[in-house]
Formats: C-alpha cells, structure tokens, sequence
C-alpha cells in the first residue's frame, strides 16, 4: 500500500476537517484553554496535530464528560469530516465526533446549531480500552536519555511531558531520534 494522506494534510498548526478522510479515534492528551481566541479549547490528541472543537463539540464534551476538562484526559474519541458543517452560511466542513469512551452505552444529543435551531448528535460509546501506556521513566530508558531530558526536550516545545505515552508516540520518537544523530543531541542538550 503506498499511504499518501501525509501529502494531503493542511498547513495548519491545528488538525482540521480536510485532514481526516477516515474517522480517527484517538486519545486525549492534555487540554488547554486559550483566553482571547474565538477557538477557546486546544485539546492535543495522540498523532495527530491538536483539536480545537468548534462550540457545538464542546458543548457535546461539556455534556458528555463535564465541564472540568481535566477530567477528558485519557477519554477516547471518535473523529470525523461532516462535510455540511457550515460557516458564515457557506458549507465548509468541521470535525465532529461520532463516538466516545466513559459514557453509558450510546447517546443521541440535541445541541443548538444555529439560532433557533437544534441538532441531534448520536454518539456511540467506545467499550475497547486504551493502547498500553509508558511512563515518562520508562519512555526515556528505551531511548537511553533521562526523565530530565525529555522533560527540558518538552518544556523547549512549549509544552509539558505527557503523563503517560501511547506506544505509536513513543514509536514516532524513536523514528525521530534515529533520523538524524542532531536529533539526539537536540533532546540531550548537549
């Protein structure tokens, strides 16, 4: 199979609806708020660039796991491209979210759309569990480098270490890592 979605993807610093031509299910990383922003909510997911869910997905998660989104972490999500997602009245497409882990059995949610208007949401529910996870200690001894080094590596990307690593990020820094010896070096700092 010769895999050419990478060619396809957005130049963009957010994953975007143009970019999943299948559904996604992926896991839930870590959750910012960013005030100011008319996409308040940065959600970062395993492989893929962050999300940040429009109002109506994040009154469907507000609803679906509560207001406190530290409590998403490690939740599995279903993503999609529905492509009558509309903007300014014009069709432009969105990511929305077909199915969920930690909910009871599947769900149909009516949300407001527009002004007036409502929507109804069926999500399933995800019953398989997560990949296994590894450690920050355990991530950094399969690499030969120190929790300090990942941590400062994390800290220099602007961002903190995950608390737990899903097997295809820690494949994806080994892959890193072994493509230029500088790569090493970046994360050692030295």
């Amino acid at each position: 199979m010769i895999d050419v979605s990478a060619t396809i993807v957005a130049k963009s610093d957010q994953i975007n609806a143009a970019d999943i031509a299948d559904p996604i299910t992926v896991e839930i990383l870590d959750v910012r708020l960013k005030s100011g922003d008319d996409q308040p909510v940065e959600i970062e997911i395993t492989n893929y660039k962050p999300w940040r869910p429009c109002k109506s997905m994040r009154r469907l998660l507000a609803r679906m796991w509560g207001t406190d989104a530290s409590r998403w972490i490690g939740q599995r999500i279903t993503l999609y491209h529905e492509a009558s997602v509309s903007w300014a009245g014009q069709p432009v497409g969105g990511i929305r979210v077909s199915a969920m882990s930690g909910i009871d059995g599947d769900q149909n949610i009516r949300l407001p759309a527009k002004r007036g208007k409502y929507e109804t949401h069926s999500i399933a529910r995800i019953d398989t569990p997560a990949e296994p996870t590894m450690t920050i200690a355990e991530l950094a001894e399969a690499h030969g480098l120190t929790v300090e080094q990942i941590t400062a590596w994390h800290e220099a990307a602007g961002r903190k270490p995950d608390r737990e690593y899903q097997p295809a990020r820690v494949a994806a820094l080994g892959e890193w890592l072994g493509k230029d010896p500088a790569n090493v070096v970046t994360v050692r700092g030295s």
